[in-house]
């Protein structure tokens, strides 16, 4: 799966964030998908079990660096 998605966070100092991936879940599945919106944001997925486990956090895309954002 791959996401046209700059996550400039990631390059700012680390007391911005911490490198994070996601807690898995078990079982995703994919309810919903809007095929035309994904070709609008460049999103490229045609597996609908990779879709739902990239959106649930137990896969990464290809090019991303899961992170968890400071807030203050």
């Amino acid at each position: 799966m791959q996401i046209p998605f700059d996550n400039t966070y990631a390059n700012l100092p680390t007391h911005f964030h911490h490198m994070q991936g996601a807690e898995p879940v078990s079982n995703p599945a994919l309810i919903v998908w809007n095929s035309d919106l994904a070709r609008e944001l460049g999103i490229v997925a045609e597996d609908k079990t990779e879709i739902a486990g990239v959106f649930s956090g137990n896969q990464t895309a290809n090019g991303s660096a899961p992170l968890a954002q400071a807030y203050s």
